[in-house]
């Protein structure tokens, strides 16, 4: 489809002129009018990128055959069409084309209630450093380490945090009662701030803002670097009511930077498409001994249900512009819901061997 049939194909279904210099904002308002009325679209062409991603192909009517599944509400899996009816993903053109058509998913979803707020998350974690740096040191295995938060819905009832670590072929659980679980990034939010959080995607943004100013002499993030990450942690682990997860994906698409790579798999084997945002390239070399750490965040998020799949960081240090050390983290979410089911003690991922 050339431009000329992408303006006409906006003006026959806005019913409103669009010229040429508001093509982008068309685009925009077209792609939740179709994701609102679920018309299929193509099937995406693909080539192979890094990390076994699959390029995405382009297309107008971004993520159109989504089908309406609850956001937050069960297991987090791929959810197909309901009636059985068969529709096929396409690849957005862009990153805003995808996280505005998620937030349009986002909205349709039906409020959940339970005792508990449930996350459960299987983090695998290594590190590598690299030469001249090493100085003969052991590199350190992959870790694995499984999450499970259980926060109470009646702040006067007790909530739960559980680990288990996979230590030399040993899964060690252990589940501690706790005051209330965090969230967003370093888990800066409280549950009570989370029920406050604003269904403005420009409001919301100034509430993280003011969060990231009052924590200023924390390490981590800035600016918008921060803004992703914090925005990506809420979409990952709080409880958030449809209209603020809607906010959240809106303020993802209208962050500099923010892209699409393709589609990745979890260690689940679940794909979806990979949104992250880069840390910029310098436009100076670096001081030969100046150490900088930079820090990618990277989410798949299924192409049908919008729902966060896996959210990976890449830590990077630097030394006078060479790479010296990586450290990266995967943490796959395998449940995010409410229920009434009591807290139990964390589980190895099926098929973990232990001894």
């Amino acid at each position: 489809m050339n431009e000329m049939d992408d303006i006409n194909l906006i003006r026959t279904v806005l019913v409103e002129e669009v010229d040429d210099d508001h093509r982008d904002v068309a685009r925009a308002k077209l792609l939740e009018a179709v994701a609102m009325d679920g018309v299929p679209a193509r099937r995406p062409r693909k080539s192979t990128l890094r990390w076994s991603l699959v390029g995405a192909g382009t297309g107008l009517v971004a993520a159109a055959a989504a089908a309406v599944v609850a956001l937050g509400s069960g297991p987090v899996a791929p959810t197909g069409p309901p009636s059985g009816r068969q529709v096929e993903a396409v690849a957005p053109a862009n990153a805003q084309e995808f996280l505005l058509a998620a937030a349009t998913q986002a909205e349709r979803a039906p409020a959940t209630s339970g005792k508990y707020w449930h996350v459960r998350s299987v983090r695998h974690s290594g590190q590598e450093t690299l030469p001249p740096f090493r100085a003969g040191e052991k590199e350190s295995e992959p870790g694995i380490m499984v999450v499970e938060q259980w926060q109470a819905a009646n702040a006067r009832q007790p909530s739960w945090w559980g680990v288990g670590e996979l230590r030399d072929g040993r899964f060690e659980p252990r589940l501690d009662r706790v005051k209330h679980v965090g969230y967003g990034w370093e888990e800066e939010f409280s549950p009570a701030e989370i029920r406050n959080l604003p269904t403005d995607p420009a409001a919301l943004r100034g509430v993280l803002e003011a969060k990231r100013k009052k924590n200023a002499t924390q390490p981590g993030p800035t600016g918008d670097d921060y803004l992703f990450a914090a925005t990506v942690g809420l979409l990952a682990r709080a409880p958030a009511t449809p209209a603020q997860t809607a906010a959240a994906y809106r303020l993802l698409a209208m962050l500099p930077r923010v892209e699409l790579a393709g589609t990745a798999t979890d260690s689940e084997g679940r794909t979806g498409m990979l949104v992250r945002r880069p840390a910029p390239v310098p436009t100076s070399p670096a001081p030969p001994t100046l150490a900088q750490r930079l820090e990618d965040v990277e989410l798949i998020v299924d192409q049908q249900t919008y729902q966060v799949l896996a959210v990976t960081k890449n830590h990077r240090m630097t030394v006078g512009g060479k790479l010296a050390q990586t450290l990266w983290s995967q943490s796959v979410y395998t449940h995010r819901e409410w229920t009434d089911q009591e807290p139990t003690m964390p589980t190895p991922p099926p098929g973990t061997p232990t001894k």
